[in-house]
């Protein structure tokens, strides 16, 4: 989240729900493109979440620290790799912290690692040829979750080159 001015690791280390791990979207991704936050591969996406501590039968709960800024991000690569017991908490850790929930900060514990089998389900994701597509044959609804300024191109895209 560089164009955010945010280090989303930093605030993980100074404030989170006890025993989280952090999952770092700017980490786990495709590391062959240039683009930002592109979906990795199943293989990485499992090594990463298996260090994590993860493993396919758990029950994932994901968070961010502004309430809903990238944890629905996190819990669709969840989705689209397989894992279906996974859920985004109401209000995120602000919520958490207004209702006086305990918080840890440092170093977290190190989990085990554990292995989780990623397998996309590519019923979850489209890609640019799909969308180029479906430009023609309007086969599904498009939504643009941009803010309406970016959407209307009277606000700059926040992150350059992009």
């Amino acid at each position: 989240m560089p164009a955010a001015g945010r280090d989303p690791a930093k605030e993980f280390l100074q404030r989170r729900i006890p025993s989280a791990q952090f999952f770092d979207l700017e980490h786990v991704r495709d590391k062959a493109t240039d683009l930002p936050h592109m979906l990795p591969s199943a293989s990485d996406f499992s090594d990463a979440v298996g260090r994590m501590g993860v493993t396919n039968e758990d029950a994932v709960v994901v968070y961010d620290s502004v309430g809903m800024f990238s944890a629905a991000r996190c819990w669709w690569m969840f989705r689209v790799f397989g894992h279906h017991n996974v859920a985004v908490l109401d209000g995120g850790l602000p919520k958490w912290m207004r209702e006086r929930r305990p918080i840890e900060s440092g170093p977290p514990a190190q989990p085990q690692a554990k292995k989780f089998h990623a397998v996309l389900d590519p019923s979850l994701y489209r890609s640019y040829e799909d969308v180029v597509r479906n430009i023609e044959t309007k086969s599904e609804q498009v939504v643009d979750a941009r803010a309406y300024e970016r959407f209307l191109g009277s606000a700059p895209e926040p992150r350059p080159g992009l």
